[in-house]
């Protein structure tokens, strides 16, 4: 019996009596353990009730004899002589498994192994979403190749451009924003047919005197643009 296995018995014990075991009982079982180790695992061991008391910050007597009396009910401490008087060291062993080791061990496994389950599952789950979305973004096509094309429909509509743009970058982030899909959910499969169809239904984006926004208006939301769609790069 070593360290590692008297702390996993102990923590099989406590996640099947999580209604008995306090704090104090685990402070109380490791410092122990400590002094097994400290003495040299020796089979037998002395527990000097105030030297313990002090280590473990105890300042009622009943506290500390009741803690080490469940310790020893629950099988995890035997007492081999207890002390005759307050000077004397109570004389203890460390018992090699608890009176409810196997089945403590079982369900504890049990429950580490169904909670790793539902992480890699949603590890799994999230990984899949951005693998879908990755594969959605495929066909979108940078910010100037958008506009460039834009800028191509507003000569064949003759529309003016600089009155147009905003309102160009702004459909073009909402898609962005969107995973490349419509305002209905749909995956846009052809981005230059899919704004040729919308821009029927699109109006210049206007400030509030009612006139299209000015140039350099236009060019401070084109910044901003280009700067959230590096950010969005560079956290792929």
């Amino acid at each position: 019996m070593n360290g590692y296995q008297l702390t996993r018995m102990w923590y099989n014990y406590k996640f099947e009596n999580p209604d008995k075991v306090r704090h104090i009982h685990s402070d109380m079982y490791f410092y122990i353990i400590d002094l097994w180790n400290r003495l040299g695992q020796k089979q037998k061991i002395g527990l000097p009730t105030s030297v313990t008391m002090d280590a473990l910050g105890i300042g009622s007597r009943n506290t500390y004899y009741k803690t080490l009396k469940e310790l020893i009910s629950w099988g995890f401490i035997k007492e081999v002589q207890a002390s005759k008087n307050q000077n004397q060291s109570r004389i203890i062993s460390i018992s090699a498994c608890s009176k409810s080791e196997q089945t403590g061990e079982q369900a504890l496994d049990q429950a580490i192994i169904q909670a790793s389950e539902q992480t890699t599952e949603h590890i799994v789950e999230q990984k899949n979403k951005g693998t879908i979305e990755q594969r959605n973004m495929v066909n979108a096509p940078d910010i100037k190749e958008f506009l460039d094309y834009c800028s191509g429909l507003c000569l064949e509509t003759k529309k003016d451009f600089t009155q147009w743009r905003f309102t160009f970058e702004s459909k073009y982030q909402a898609w962005i924003e969107d995973g490349w899909k419509d305002g209905n959910g749909k995956k846009i499969k052809n981005w230059k047919t899919k704004i040729r169809n919308t821009l029927p239904y699109l109006k210049p984006i206007t400030n509030n005197y009612g006139k299209p926004n000015s140039q350099e208006e236009h060019q401070r939301v084109h910044d901003e643009l280009e700067r959230s769609k590096l950010q969005q790069g560079s956290n792929k």
